[in-house]
């Protein structure tokens, strides 16, 4: 392995090199987020029907529905249509929502290439949320909770995670080819002179 030692070398140079020039011709990704609480409606007139949608909350089917409606197609339509983005604008983003644990809080995120798009589309896919949840719920109604900045924030490509993977990619695939090398290398004569020691 030592007497191929530059080829792992230059295995992990070709490897960070490889990874740096892609990373170069990445985009960049963009993240923005806007939270929804879920609560029991205002029109609820006692104490009582308010204590009981409370506790039909604990089974969490309610907030799982209500999850699922800012990725639904209906939604995205509408939100793009508000801020006047094309379906095809608003389908080179992702919108997702996770529910925060042990909480009845929704958090919906959008990742794309634009700061201040990913931005306009949370809150925009937000309000669409709250206006589209109330043909369904007269118990539940969704309340804005914190809307999203007006730049998103960027989280990627991770330019140093890149790095790193491409040069250990590089130096598995030197070790590789080094060891093959040694394998099937034809051995030098000092090396007969010792086996014929032997």
């Amino acid at each position: 392995m030592k007497r191929y030692w530059w080829m792992i070398l230059i295995a992990v140079a070709v490897g960070i090199g490889s990874a740096a020039f892609f990373a170069q011709r990445s985009k960049p990704i963009y993240h923005a987020s806007a939270s929804l609480v879920v609560k029991p409606s205002g029109a609820l007139e006692t104490s009582r029907e308010v204590v009981e949608s409370i506790n039909a909350l604990d089974r969490r089917s309610v907030v799982a529905t209500l999850a699922r409606m800012p990725s639904s197609r209906a939604v995205r339509r509408q939100a793009g249509q508000t801020i006047g983005l094309s379906p095809e604008e608003m389908a080179s983003n992702t919108v997702s929502t996770v529910v925060v644990p042990d909480t009845n809080i929704l958090e919906i995120s959008v990742e794309g290439s634009d700061p201040k798009q990913v931005a306009e589309i949370a809150n925009a896919v937000a309000l669409q949320t709250i206006l589209y949840s109330r043909q369904f719920y007269q118990v539940y109604e969704l309340r804005a909770l914190d809307p999203a900045p007006m730049l998103g924030k960027r989280v990627g490509p991770d330019v140093v995670r890149q790095l790193v993977a491409g040069g250990l990619l590089g130096l598995l695939i030197g070790l590789a080819a080094a060891f093959l090398l040694s394998q099937f290398r034809r051995p030098e004569p000092e090396e007969y002179e010792l086996l014929d020691n032997d």
